[in-house]
């Protein structure tokens, strides 16, 4: 309990240094990638570059390795993705906290076909202070569940340890 307690609180903390629009500038678009850019942002206001070098090269997020490796990062609706695994697998980073990635297979994201994205509406532009609040939340909850389901494994692979 007292590692959830822990993890909860190290992952409010990572929300509350989410930068605010006025700070980290605009999203990038749809389809931009580094390289031939240099670094790209993430609905959440993530910066995201590779380190210097060639080939498979760290990740970092607003500076901070991400344990990702990958050659190419990609935005697409928002989300960060990465051609890892030797250029032939796509990864999506899922977590502010805990530097998740979850494995998206061989096709370029940017080239499936998505449900189209909900415009937001006149009463409720996407930078208004309850979008942002709303946009908090939302990833919140989504962090939240997924340190849940961490949790939860991590605890099986304990006891599965603790086994005579």
């Amino acid at each position: 309990m007292k590692t959830l307690i822990i993890v909860v609180v190290g992952f409010l903390l990572a929300l509350l240094a989410v930068p605010t629009s006025a700070q980290r500038g605009p999203v990038s678009a749809d389809g931009a990638r580094v390289p031939p850019l240099t670094t790209v942002i993430d609905a959440l206001g993530g910066s995201w570059t590779l380190a210097p070098g060639t080939g498979s090269r760290a990740v970092l997020r607003n500076g901070v390795d991400t344990a990702g490796r990958a050659s190419v990062i990609l935005i697409w609706q928002g989300s960060a993705y990465v051609l890892g695994d030797g250029g032939l697998i796509w990864w999506k980073y899922t977590g502010v906290v805990g530097n998740a990635w979850e494995n998206k297979g061989a096709v370029d994201p940017s080239t499936i076909a998505y449900p189209p994205v909900t415009p937001a509406t006149t009463a409720n532009p996407p930078d208004t202070p309850a979008a942002v609040r709303q946009r908090l939340i939302d990833a919140a909850r989504a962090e939240a569940d997924a340190l849940l389901v961490r949790v939860a494994a991590l605890q099986k692979q304990i006891q599965a340890l603790q086994a005579p």
